[in-house]
């Protein structure tokens, strides 16, 4: 970084390691900032030094990048053209995911690259982590004049402001609507549906890894019926149909699998409705018990409802 910023913008990297910023950067499971890490990032390429090189991640991952500026100025001032690549100008970033991250600038802010000009090329890419920006903020690029393609944000912003191809970002996570990437659920992503998706490359060990992994081991896509009907993803090839599987339920009464619900509590049917009105309108459920939602929400023997419920 300190290169390229120097001056040397058409040098290109390559990755023979995941790399380990600062650890612990987010609490787990949230997009809330876990202390002050003690390393701040320095992105790669500025507005007067663009990078132009190749950014090549070769199947790693890096974790921990913490920035913190929001002064209305450009970096290294203050936080505008921040990312993993701060400003890049026909440069070509493949190859890397970036987790446990976060970045919080002022615009022009993402996760792997915060300001994407003149044909720079972004592929098999993906960010997991908080991304803030007065505007301009998103999970893998501003673009302004760049193709995306074959990435994943799991992030509180949109993936990209522009289109996409074959991109996907968690809508249970950003869950406003946008044209410019896929959304799927947290469940997708852990299922091994995005890795699958997401093609060539992209891998997962499905019930260890909660989102695709570059190189990881390799997803499919089956058709079952029996109880445990519909279509699921696995490590194992099984050539088609696969009779009589059965459904198989985590503690919380859902299907690992396919996603069918058993629903004994208010609470289960609550999350029920919510995730079908987020979107997942396929699912299906199974009542297990009586439920009350309220007591003696009318008064007896009329229409009359008996308070405020």
């Amino acid at each position: 970084a300190a290169k390229v910023n120097a001056g040397q913008t058409t040098l290109s990297a390559k990755l023979t390691a995941d790399i380990v910023v600062n650890e612990n950067v987010m609490q787990p499971g949230t997009f809330t900032l876990n202390g002050t890490p003690s390393r701040s990032w320095t992105p790669i390429g500025t507005s007067s030094n663009y990078f132009n090189g190749t950014f090549d991640g070769n199947g790693h991952t890096i974790s921990g990048l913490y920035f913190n500026n929001t002064t209305n100025s450009n970096y290294p001032a203050g936080g505008k053209y921040i990312g993993l690549i701060g400003y890049a100008n026909g440069a070509t970033i493949k190859n890397v995911v970036v987790k446990d991250s976060y970045i919080y600038g002022y615009c022009d802010v993402a996760g792997i690259c915060g300001y994407a000009y003149d044909s720079t090329q972004i592929t098999n890419c993906g960010y997991e982590g908080y991304v803030y920006g007065s505007s301009y903020d998103y999970g893998i690029a501003y673009n302004y004049s760049a193709t995306v393609e074959n990435c994943y944000s799991v992030s509180n912003q949109p993936l990209s402001n522009k289109a996409t191809t074959n991109c996907y970002h968690d809508n249970s996570k950003y869950t406003s609507s946008t044209t410019y990437s896929t959304g799927k659920p947290s469940e997708a992503f852990a299922s091994g549906e995005v890795a699958f998706l997401l093609g060539e490359g992209w891998g997962q060990k499905i019930g260890t890894d909660a989102t695709p992994r570059l190189g990881g081991d390799k997803v499919y896509k089956n058709t079952y019926s029996g109880e445990c009907s519909g279509e699921g993803y696995s490590n194992v090839d099984e050539h088609g149909v696969v009779t009589e599987r059965n459904h198989n339920f985590n503690e919380e009464g859902v299907c690992t699998q396919c996603g069918f619900h058993l629903i004994s509590t208010a609470d289960q049917l609550y999350a029920f409705a919510a995730k079908v009105n987020a979107g997942q309108t396929t699912l299906c459920a199974k009542l297990t018990a009586d439920i009350v939602v309220k007591e003696n929400v009318l008064q007896h023997g009329t229409f009359t409802v008996n308070g405020r419920p």
